[in-house]
């Protein structure tokens, strides 16, 4: 645990397994990439022979002169050149797979660029519906081993819901990765569609065989051995209630009316036993005005002024019970019409459920059992406290719930969040007698406090982030040199000297380049360049136009590459080791054109099940260090680059209702429950950045791992519903269930 903690950013172990030294075993995606390319460019070398028969035959069938023109063009092209198209198509491919496996998880928030309209070139459209029609036709051959693919591909390159379209592996980029090398050899718009067409016929079968081998290799590295079937749907009818209340036809200004009905056990609609307030009996009054009077001095405390016997003032001070139960068999029950005896029974029931929610820490239940006098004034004098959501009383009961999810224990009691509740019920309890603004007066300071610790907090979470968008940074460009070296070497004899050397050494310089300017910039394609001039240099050279080629490639490409060791720091003894292999091969290949000690890249062979590790794809929750102090000016702008869980490629179900600002609660390994708050989500891997209300301790864990832990129980989502309405809602639902 303690060197995981070493990484911010932690993804699955395939997706880890991918910037591994060389000497471990090779990742189930980079076996994926190695297999799926020479495999396909074997196919479609063997396509394009079978295709130049097919012209051939077409050609002495055919009469006009144009299309036999046609025929012999295309003929000649899928004979001649079928081995350099196989080579272009395996760079295009390459290019198109490590496209999509490293698709970023920003790239749906430019979706809308895509969808607008725009003039294509006729030649450009045709060329695109070609590759389509060849994707279709390997789609609808292979569906069913798509289905497996798709989902084991997703969990290698953390985009669980992996569309057939976005698959590296998937039918477009093989589509498009053929017109490409097509084009590359400068095959004409007619011929390349001609071909294409014949390759739609030949491919399909060939590219199912393929992809059951890739599915059964992943099966046996472990990647989903068992594909789960899909349950059935449930049905979209809403299982009928066997018993219709009252309450559903019932408006919100009628709620009251609804839960007296349902406490009194009579689900027909009845006037209240009572009149209500104002309006009520002459005779009446003196008892309303006892009663009014008793609950001002308990709700300061005084239970002997009040006059009650029965009721514990310890009890009441400490606001950790129920004390409404008690006012229920009391002297103060003789006070109470049948309305008022209801209205006692109902907010009881609504502070049973509040000290009853796992949601609100206990201390801060103890603060909001303070006010259950307060609150039960309000529901006598206006019973529209139970129907409107904006009711003043309960949007502050609401707003304090709401605040208290975030506190720690650890704060105490004797500052920051715990103290201001404090300090608002306290002054309600002093200060509050009938009058309903005094509620959102202290709504609104409570807002204030929250808003000025927020600002805060979010400084630190900038922090926070900040350094895990770093470190994701820098894992993405490792991930880039990784797929760059791979793809050169795929398939291509090269001394162990060199090859040690590209994965060793130029893979980290790649690696620091892509970080510092990015990919597009001409620093880092002339690095891949040289990676590229070097296993070329060293390729057997079977005549003379190659060597004089070699000769004149060589004080370019020796000075570039010392550049890069200097600049990459290699030990002086290790530079000359290096230097001297590289001029001994060199000089091998201009004199006899032959290479020694060649080691070519052998397609993946399956392993026994006992070599093949079982491999833990669940995450855990890892502290951050946080980066450098931030200015005020750039703390929003950094949060705001996050995103929602929907909107990017690591959708789970488990994440749906999950947002920013959303608190979820887990438990550690030493049974302790901590509550963390979403504060930010990165655009680039989909890692979720977790805070404690001030922003200070800091977590991040991917969506894979946080999924995994929401679904086992690990990890509880805490938003819900305002704490009144819930309380409501589950009153209803018990009153409901005892009338039925």
């Amino acid at each position: 645990m303690d060197a995981a903690r070493n990484n911010v950013m932690q993804m699955s172990d395939f997706a880890h397994a991918r910037v591994k030294a060389v000497d471990t075993p090779r990742s189930p995606l980079d076996e994926c990439r190695e297999m799926a390319t020479l495999r396909l460019g074997g196919v479609l070398h063997d396509g394009l022979i079978l295709a130049a028969g097919q012209f051939r035959r077409m050609f002495e069938q055919s009469t006009g002169s144009e299309i036999c023109h046609l025929y012999m063009e295309a003929m000649e092209l899928a004979r001649d050149r079928a081995e350099a198209i196989g080579e272009a198509f395996r760079g295009y491919y390459l290019s198109g797979f490590n496209g999509k496996a490293r698709r970023s998880a920003a790239a749906p928030a430019l979706g809308f660029m895509a969808g607008e309209l725009s003039l294509l070139d006729p030649d450009d459209l045709e060329v695109s519906l070609a590759a389509d029609n060849m994707a279709n036709a390997i789609f609808n051959a292979c569906s069913e081993e798509l289905y497996g693919l798709g989902k084991r591909i997703g969990l290698l390159i953390n985009q669980p819901d992996l569309s057939h379209d976005d698959s590296p592996l998937g039918p477009k980029t093989i589509g498009k990765a053929v017109m490409d090398a097509l084009h590359a050899e400068g095959a004409s718009l007619k011929v390349r569609l001609l071909i294409a067409t014949q390759l739609g016929h030949f491919l399909p079968e060939r590219v199912r065989d393929i992809y059951r081998e890739i599915n059964a290799r992943l099966a046996e590295r472990n990647v989903l051995p068992t594909i789960p079937v899909g349950q059935k749907r449930p049905s979209t009818q809403e299982h009928t209630m066997q018993v219709q209340t009252a309450a559903q036809t019932m408006s919100e200004d009628n709620l009251f009316g609804v839960l007296q009905r349902l406490l009194s056990g009579n689900l027909a609609p009845t006037p209240l036993q009572a009149p209500a307030i104002p309006g009520e009996a002459a005779e009446q009054a003196p008892a309303r005005s006892g009663l009014m009077q008793a609950l001002d001095q308990l709700q300061h405390g005084r239970v002997e002024s009040a006059g009650l016997a029965g009721i514990d003032p310890a009890k009441l001070a400490g606001g950790q019970a129920n004390v409404l139960r008690d006012l229920r068999g009391g002297d103060m029950a003789g006070m109470m019409n049948p309305l008022d005896s209801m209205t006692l029974d109902i907010v009881a029931m609504v502070f049973d459920y509040i000290f009853g929610d796992a949601r609100i820490p206990d201390a801060i239940k103890a603060l909001l059992g303070r006010l259950q006098i307060p609150m039960l004034k309000v529901a006598m004098q206006d019973k529209s406290f139970f129907s409107h959501k904006n009711h003043p009383a309960r949007r502050f009961l609401d707003g304090l719930a709401e605040a208290a999810i975030g506190w720690d224990p650890a704060e105490g009691h004797e500052g920051g969040l715990y103290r201001e509740v404090e300090q608002l019920v306290d002054g309600i309890l002093e200060h509050f007698e009938d009058n309903l603004e005094i509620f959102e007066a202290s709504l609104a300071d409570l807002r204030a406090w929250l808003d000025a610790e927020k600002r805060q907090a979010d400084r630190q979470a900038a922090r926070s982030a900040m350094a895990v968008k770093s470190r994701e940074l820098a894992e993405h460009s490792r991930l880039v040199a990784h797929d760059e070296v791979e793809a050169s070497l795929l398939g291509r004899p090269v001394p162990p000297l060199i090859r040690s050397f590209l994965n060793d050494h130029w893979i980290v310089l790649l690696a620091e380049l892509h970080l510092k300017v990015g990919g597009e910039n001409e620093v880092w394609k002339g690095a891949v360049q040289t990676m590229k001039d070097l296993i070329w240099s060293v390729k057997p050279k079977a005549d003379a136009v190659a060597r004089k080629r070699l000769v004149s490639l060589l004080p370019g490409l020796l000075k570039r590459l010392d550049e890069g060791v200097k600049y990459l720091g290699l030990p002086e003894k290790e530079r000359n080791t290096f230097f001297a292999g590289l001029v001994k091969y060199h000089a091998e290949l201009v004199r006899a054109g032959k290479l020694a000690e060649s080691v070519a890249i052998a397609e993946p062979v399956a392993g026994s099940a006992e070599a093949i590790p079982v491999i833990d794809m669940k995450a855990d929750f890892e502290p951050v260090e946080p980066a450098a102090e931030v200015a005020e000016a750039v703390v929003e702008a950094v949060l705001d680059t996050g995103i929602e869980p929907e909107t990017g490629p690591l959708a789970f179900k488990e994440l749906a209702g999950l947002r920013r600002g959303s608190w979820i609660a887990y438990r550690q390994d030493n049974g302790e429950e901590v509550r963390a708050k979403l504060s930010w989500i990165s655009p680039l891997r989909g890692v979720f950045l977790f805070t404690n209300r001030h922003g200070q301790r800091a977590m991040s864990i991917n969506a894979e791992g946080l999924a995994a832990k929401l679904n086992a129980g690990q990890a509880r989502l805490l938003d819900a519903p305002p704490l009144i309405e819930r309380a409501v809602d589950s009153m209803m639902e018990q009153l409901q269930r005892h009338a039925a």
